[in-house]
């Protein structure tokens, strides 16, 4: 089944799981997307300027500090990490996305 932003919106609403790529896929069509790891909350967003989309950010939500930013969708899917680890191999241990507007 071919899922749209607005079926991304219910699973987060229903507080359903979502697979990595499920999980991009949401990002990729929402401002910013929040989950939890070992208990700390994260956020990812497409990061934008007047021109239109930059690229995509991660960053823990509690501590100000710079977001790991990169360029595009697929650079985030394939090298954002916590902690040196990719977030595609721990995704399974991520839990409570949630979507912000």
């Amino acid at each position: 089944m071919n899922k749209d932003l607005g079926d991304y919106i219910e699973m987060a609403y229903n507080n359903e799981s979502f697979t990595y790529i499920e999980f991009v896929n949401f990002l990729k069509g929402y401002k910013e997307v929040q989950f939890w790891y070992n208990g700390i909350r994260y956020g990812a967003q497409s990061t934008t300027r007047v021109n239109g989309i930059l690229g995509f950010a991660l960053f823990e939500c509690d501590v100000k500090y710079s977001p790991q930013n990169h360029p595009s969708i697929e650079a985030f899917a394939n090298n954002a990490n916590i902690n040196g680890k990719l977030l595609k191999d721990i995704w399974d241990e991520c839990y409570d996305v949630f979507e912000l507007e």
